[in-house]
């Protein structure tokens, strides 16, 4: 699969950066649809796709849509099991982004990979800790969640031990997972 490279010149017209804009997205929507269609990953594409989710928003950082391909772009990284490369564009994210309806996302994707990939649970503690200043409205959401959110809420133990105990992921709020953090971390 082909490299894509956009870039950005002085002389384009409005006309011109919107048409070059619409083909990128084009461009970006058929390597997602070629890269997750397939059920064998491959590294090789994985890596294609998070470089020209880079290039898109290197061309178009003002673009609505750049910070979210950032976000995929950390997910791909993730799960090419390059935590640390996932942590710096969800700083980036962070950084560049930092009104953006989806960080809250962002934050909880950190901390958990801080936590879970990386075992850096006092950094992880801090992201969590993040998410409770800076999203306070998810932390009543928790609690109203009642029984959906009942092993993370009487601290069953960790994202992990749920996980096994469960056979299955279990969704859950963000808040609720950070209560969790802090009840076994807590004397």
């Amino acid at each position: 699969m082909p490299l894509v490279v956009f870039a950005c010149g002085g002389n384009d017209g409005p006309a011109e950066v919107d048409t070059k804009m619409a083909e990128a997205q084009k461009r970006i929507r058929h390597m997602e649809d070629s890269l997750f269609d397939n059920r064998a990953f491959d590294l090789r594409s994985a890596q294609a796709m998070v470089d020209v989710y880079k290039a898109y928003v290197a061309a178009y950082p003002l673009d609505s849509r750049a910070p979210e391909y950032l976000f995929r772009a950390a997910g791909t990284v993730k799960s090419m099991h390059d935590p640390e490369g996932s942590l710096k564009l969800y700083d980036r994210i962070i950084k560049d982004y930092p009104s953006w309806k989806r960080n809250v996302d962002v934050l909880y994707m950190k901390a958990l990979t801080l936590d879970d990939d990386l075992d850096r649970l006092g950094e992880a503690r801090v992201a969590y800790q993040q998410v409770i200043n800076n999203f306070p409205d998810h932390l009543v959401r928790a609690r109203r969640q009642g029984d959906d959110a009942e092993p993370w809420a009487h601290g069953r133990g960790t994202h992990r031990q749920v996980q096994g105990d469960a056979g299955q992921h279990r969704r859950c709020t963000v808040a609720v997972v950070i209560l969790n953090l802090f009840r076994r971390e807590s004397p």
